[in-house]
């Protein structure tokens, strides 16, 4: 197999399936390393070449049936093939360390949890919100100064239904039945729709910009974009982690984010940039 071909059949597998070559690569590297035999290799071409084509071609053939299904996937595939990314974990260590600190800089869980029961409640009797449930949610996700866009004279011809209809969509296509190209709520972007989702079905991750911060700098996502676009690729990232970690809930996947945005990330990001008066 020439090296351009290598490459197509390498652009064509999904991300998992990249992930498992080159986790088996590193592992035979080390294998090489501990046996010695990488010190025998006489040419430091072909040195190299043994621990990149000679391997992959075989890994290749056992992955050729896995190409990209969707266009999150495919994102996914180019992301990880431009070499993008970063080192820091997100998994049980990092969610027990950062999800308890959460309460240490937002006091906002008791509303939260009144919040989430009352949702419940609501969905139940009316499968939608209350405008007064509606503008609480705007007010726990700090958007307050942006509800002067949102019609609340046609809260319940217009936002109400968009509520009740997304209820009965899969979780894939609810924030589209809020903010499609055709459907649009005024005054409601990703953020905002994903946050009211979220109250209604709390399986449904919240997209932010402090947590899309973190998932980029880890290399889970391929971009900081919040919009309905990349929803699905952050929503399959969330849920991949709580896959992974199956001890922790949505909820405190995300408290875990957005914490160590604010104590780390943040931090780092106002000694870069300070601000001048």
């Amino acid at each position: 197999m020439s090296k351009q071909e290598m490459r197509k059949e390498l652009a064509a597998l999904s991300f998992t399936e990249k992930v498992k070559i080159l986790e088996k690569l590193r592992d035979r590297s080390e294998v090489l390393a501990a046996s010695g035999l990488r010190g025998k290799v006489g040419n430091p071409h072909r040195q190299q070449m043994s621990l990149g084509e000679e391997h992959v071609v075989p890994l290749l053939e056992d992955s050729r049936a896995m190409a990209p299904t969707d266009p999150t996937e495919a994102r996914r595939t180019e992301f990880l093939r431009q070499g993008t990314g970063g080192t820091l974990q997100i998994n049980d260590d990092f969610i027990r360390e950062w999800e308890a600190k959460y309460d240490n800089i937002e006091p906002d869980e008791g509303e939260y949890q009144r919040l989430v029961a009352v949702v419940a409640r609501e969905v139940n009797l009316r499968g939608t919100i209350s405008q007064g449930t509606f503008v609480a949610i705007w007010k726990w996700k700090k958007a307050i100064r942006r509800l002067d866009l949102v019609r609340m004279d046609e809260y319940e011809t217009l936002y109400a239904n968009a509520f009740r209809r997304a209820a009965q969509e899969p979780p894939h296509r609810r924030l589209a039945v809020l903010i499609g190209p055709n459907t649009k709520l005024p005054g409601v972007g990703a953020p905002t729709g994903s946050t009211v989702l979220h109250f209604m079905d709390p399986g449904m991750p919240i997209i932010d910009v402090r947590t899309v911060e973190v998932l980029f700098t880890a290399g889970l996502i391929s971009t900081k974009s919040r919009d309905l676009n990349h929803y699905e690729e952050y929503r399959h990232a969330i849920s991949e982690i709580e896959r992974r970690c199956p001890r922790w809930s949505i909820r405190q996947i995300d408290r875990a984010l957005f914490a160590y945005h604010k104590i780390v990330m943040q931090k780092k990001q106002n000694k870069e940039c300070p601000v001048s008066y």
